[in-house]
């Protein structure tokens, strides 16, 4: 059980988006001045204006491999996220949807500058499952050892503080084969799932051919698709929605590129949390199946902590997502060769899998009180 908390909120954050490539656009919102005094909308950057091609600046090309990992605060200790939904709920705005039956008033509440990010509420209860005290440290840890990894390439960047046009992949990693020495010549080979051509690293199923830097600050969009994570043993896969990404692109004290303060924000709909359940695999590739001691606190808040929706706000609807967010450091790295993941072992059995359960019999009534 231990191992499914873990790799359950290790891996959601990590990008292997599964749709086919030109990603969609994502949502950037500048709130009138009425509600800006209230809130802020915490949002990207928007582009600059276009920058003239410089036939006599080289163009950059970079791969960095994500290094620390952030699940609560960022590093600072402020509140992650984006207003996904473009409502400051409880800060002097009405909610954007409407919350499920017996959820905790504060769940459906904003945290600063309305950033929807209720993922935090779930760590706390998995590291009081797993008797850790700090999971970003845990999963940062994994990180630096080579455990797994999500690796960015940027190229066609003209090296400024802005650039109306970068194009950005990024790939899965099960891991290296050896501790990275973190020095930029770390080899990290590419999960298969997250190549167009399994046999071929120069075809990324995700990537932004649209993605541009502002004043510094790198903003890229992650589209609605299919997260595939694997190591080991172990499997998980989950769906995001409308997902966007920025980090402050930087030079380390080498002059090699960097990034850092980085953000994944998205939603994750709430049928694909039950279905990531489904498809977790630990690390001797058991699967979670609904008979564990720990599947009601996990059903119920999986039930209870819908914040957002998909699509665009709709006060008058039911929420239908959790908000997420994830703060990352990523180092220079080498992308190495194409590594298929292992085999699935087999999952539940019908009568204890996850999301035969909720399609089933949905949702339960609240606890009592």
């Amino acid at each position: 059980m231990r191992a499914w908390l873990a790799c359950l909120f290790l891996l959601a954050p990590t990008v292997g988006l599964a749709s086919s490539c030109a990603l969609e656009g994502f949502e950037k919102f500048t709130p009138p001045p009425e509600s800006e005094e209230l809130c802020g909308h915490a949002s990207v950057p928007g582009p600059p204006a276009p920058t003239p091609p410089n036939d006599a600046a080289p163009e950059e090309e970079f791969v960095v491999a994500l290094r620390v990992l952030r699940l609560k605060t960022d590093k600072d200790g402020a509140d992650l996220g984006l207003d996904l939904d473009r409502f400051c709920s409880c800060q002097g705005e009405e909610r954007s949807c409407i919350p499920p039956e017996g959820q905790p008033e504060k769940l459906s509440c904003d945290k600063a500058m309305g950033r929807d990010n209720q993922m935090p509420a779930l760590f706390s209860l998995v590291e009081l499952a797993l008797q850790v005290q700090d999971l970003s440290e845990r999963y940062s840890l994994f990180a630096e050892l080579g455990s797994w990894g999500i690796i960015f390439h940027v190229s066609g960047y003209n090296g400024q503080p802005n650039d109306s046009k970068v194009r950005v992949a990024w790939y899965g990693s099960e891991g290296t084969e050896a501790q990275p020495a973190w020095d930029g010549s770390d080899a990290w080979p590419i999960a298969t799932s997250t190549l167009e051509d399994p046999a071929n690293v120069n075809t990324p199923k995700y990537y932004d051919n649209d993605a541009y830097v502002t004043d510094g600050m790198l903003v890229l969009s992650a589209p609605v698709g299919g997260i595939a994570v694997a190591g080991g043993n172990t499997r998980l896969h989950i769906n995001l929605s409308s997902g966007t990404i920025q980090a402050k692109i930087l030079k380390d004290n080498l002059g090699r590129w960097i990034l850092r303060d980085g953000l994944i924000a998205g939603r994750i709909p709430q049928v694909e949390l039950f279905r990531m359940v489904q498809s977790f695999r630990d690390d001797t590739g058991k699967p979670f199946c609904t008979d564990n001691i720990f599947w009601g606190a996990t059903q119920d808040a999986f039930c209870r902590g819908l914040d957002v929706q998909t699509g665009p706000p709709e006060p008058n609807k039911a929420c239908n997502a959790v908000s997420f967010a994830a703060g990352f450091d990523a180092d220079p790295a080498v992308i190495g060769v194409p590594k298929a993941p292992n085999p699935d072992s087999p999952g539940c059995p019908t009568e204890t899998d996850p999301i035969a359960s909720f399609t089933m019999l949905g949702c339960p009534p609240p606890p009592n009180p």
